[in-house]
């Protein structure tokens, strides 16, 4: 009886340590493999938003050491994560596996028939300067207003929260059928963008802040 208890616990122990392990592979851009430090289900990362593995160093001691987290990770069918927010992808939403890039677009109609999509996309810098990325990403609504002033208008420069944080703030309209609204704030010692493109067909039903807070998680590891 003893010994069919160990042999079950030791093959659950197996079971669980390929599973943890093939769950915390993270692949970097040089094709570098490395194993992810997980506590509760959740990446370890510290106060810069880096992962943090586990390595035997020169002296063949175990010490744990930073690494960038990817573009996206994609954690499960329907959420996604960076090294600042996890998103709980909404059923009728879809993240392009194939682009490894950290944004979900509207899985409806619209795209089908040449109308302007929903999308919601992020960046960040990791010099912390809110007024830099803000700056840079109003600036090409307004460079853009003056080459077509028929094309983007109701161009507006406001501050708000987001995530209990002060985020700077804008929004415009796109004679292609779209809205457009971008917050900027800092986290983990860095400067963070969201951008939201609701296209007209979903106007009415679609709060931008309500719609962001609802469905991305900003992460606190400081």
């Amino acid at each position: 009886m003893k010994r069919t208890v160990a042999i079950l616990l030791a093959l659950i122990m197996i079971v669980l340590t390929f599973t943890a392990c093939g769950d915390t592979i993270i692949v970097d851009k040089e094709g570098n493999e490395h194993i992810a430090v997980m506590k509760k289900g959740h990446f370890v990362q510290d106060k810069y938003g880096n992962l943090i593995e586990e390595v035997t160093n020169a002296e063949g001691e175990k010490v744990t050491q930073p690494f960038s987290f990817p573009e996206v990770y994609q954690k499960d069918k329907n959420t996604i994560e960076n090294a600042y927010f996890v998103i709980d992808v909404p059923s009728d939403w879809t993240y392009e596996e194939n682009l490894s890039s950290f944004r979900i677009q509207h899985d409806s109609k619209c795209a089908e028939e040449g109308k302007a999509m929903c999308e919601l996309s992020f960046e960040s810098s990791s010099t912390g300067d809110v007024e830099v990325i803000f700056d840079n990403a109003y600036a090409i609504e307004l460079h853009l207003q003056m080459l077509q002033p028929d094309f983007v208008t109701d161009v507006k420069k406001y501050e708000t929260e987001l995530f209990g944080k002060k985020a700077q703030a804008y929004s415009c309209k796109y004679a292609s059928g779209s809205k457009i609204y971008y917050y900027a704030f800092a986290h983990a010692y860095a400067a963070v963008g969201i951008k939201l493109i609701i296209g007209d067909e979903c106007a009415d039903k679609i709060s931008a802040e309500k719609f962001i807070t609802e469905h991305v998680t900003l992460k606190n590891f400081e």
